[in-house]
């Protein structure tokens, strides 16, 4: 599998971000009906927490399923959302 991704990260304020990825997979065999993942999503600091909200055309998030799986279509709102927390600690 040939492919180009990146990610972008634009920080609006001290606790406010915006998130974007996208995935071009070259050699695809398109009568497969599977799409180019892209993600959009809101990033949220707090004190010691991390929040992300993401809106995704991606049926998974490990590379192996979401570079060769993804068969949604965002102009069709075949989208999905979710969510992660992570907490930092100092030691």
């Amino acid at each position: 599998m040939i492919l180009t991704g990146g990610a972008v990260r634009f920080r609006m304020t001290e606790t406010f971000g915006l998130i974007t990825e996208y995935n071009h997979v070259w050699n695809r065999v398109s009568a497969t009906g599977q799409k180019n993942p892209l993600s959009f999503g809101l990033e949220i600091l707090t004190g010691g927490h991390n929040f992300t909200l993401i809106f995704t055309n991606a049926r998974a998030i490990n590379e192996n399923l979401f570079l060769s799986n993804t068969t949604s279509n965002w102009l069709k709102g075949q989208w999905r959302f979710g969510f992660s927390i992570n907490r930092r600690f100092k030691l």
